[in-house]
């Protein structure tokens, strides 16, 4: 049976090395280089190791944060066994289920191809929610986006435009299965803040004074390459079906290869089929799949 213990500022630098080692064997979304090095002990991040003879053996880590909150859950940073064995998934998922939480449930995200896994998250009792597909558009030519007359694109006017960009945005993604939570001008800021976050990599999409699109663009690279991020790209529903979503989208491509990054890489819901159908006809492929898991508390 593995000892388990909460992350202290002593074991800290253990638990950003076993993340940095098995972080391609977990979905990866808060586990780049710039999320652990800015990663902080206290309580919005409760996180537990596993030991065996002393040595990390596994961990679990959770973000508590206002966003998560709000659709009462808690998302999960990493849960991962390094030995594989379902004890210590386990005896980690006690201590998350004993920590005061005040939420619902906890949320998981799972590469498909860990099958394995995902057999022991289910016998534990986390119950399989939704799959969202990861898609690469590789360099292949430029993309070059055109616009309907009357429409104009513009960066995102600090200290004016945060309001227009969360509309545009909870509009779009109001009935998205997974996005339970409107994101605020607070949070728009934040993501302003972001040290990935391209140059001019947050533009509005405007018909008059009427804000109708976005598209955030961030800095991505893992083993495989260099990639645009694109986080999101979202159209106000009543301007869907007119091509927007597609110029926005080679808009983004642009940007990131202006800036270094060639290749463009996103997630979308698997039941989101308008998108999927976007994506496939502006050149990306199915890289991988990941489900999501719910744990009720």
């Amino acid at each position: 049976m593995a000892k388990i213990e909460a992350l202290s500022p002593e074991t800290l630098e253990t638990f950003k090395s076993y993340c940095n080692q098995y972080r391609l064997d977990h979905d990866e979304s808060f586990l780049s280089p710039q999320d652990l090095a800015s990663f902080q002990l206290g309580e919005d991040n409760p996180t537990w190791l596993a030991l065996d003879q002393d040595q990390v053996v596994g961990v679990l880590s959770l973000m508590i944060t206002p966003y998560y909150r709000a659709a009462s859950k808690v998302r999960v940073r990493i849960f991962h066994c390094a030995t594989g064995n379902p004890s210590h998934y386990d005896a980690l998922l006690q201590k998350a289920i004993g920590h005061p939480t005040e939420v619902d449930k906890m949320e998981l995200f799972m590469p498909d191809q860990k099958t394995h896994v995902q057999d022991i998250l289910r016998d534990l009792g986390w119950r399989y929610v939704r799959t969202s597909f990861v898609m690469v558009r590789k360099e292949s030519g430029s993309a070059t986006a055109s616009f309907p007359r009357g429409f104009r694109l513009k960066p995102l006017e600090v200290g004016k435009d945060e309001p227009a960009y969360a509309q545009v945005r909870n509009q779009a993604f109001g009935a998205v299965q997974g996005n339970d939570t409107p994101i605020t001008v607070d949070m728009v800021t934040q993501l302003l803040e972001a040290e990935d976050l391209l140059p001019q990599g947050m533009q509005i999409l405007w018909e008059g004074d009427q804000a109708v699109g976005v598209i955030r663009m961030l800095a991505e690279e893992d083993e495989t390459g260099k990639y645009g991020f694109v986080a999101p790209l979202a159209i106000a529903p009543a301007y869907q079906g007119r091509g927007l979503g597609l110029a926005l989208l080679q808009v983004g491509i642009a940007l990131g290869a202006k800036a270094g990054y060639p290749d463009t890489m996103l997630v979308v819901n698997g039941e989101n089929e308008k998108a999927l159908t976007l994506y496939k006809k502006a050149g990306f492929t199915l890289d991988m799949s990941v489900s999501c898991f719910h744990f009720p508390l």
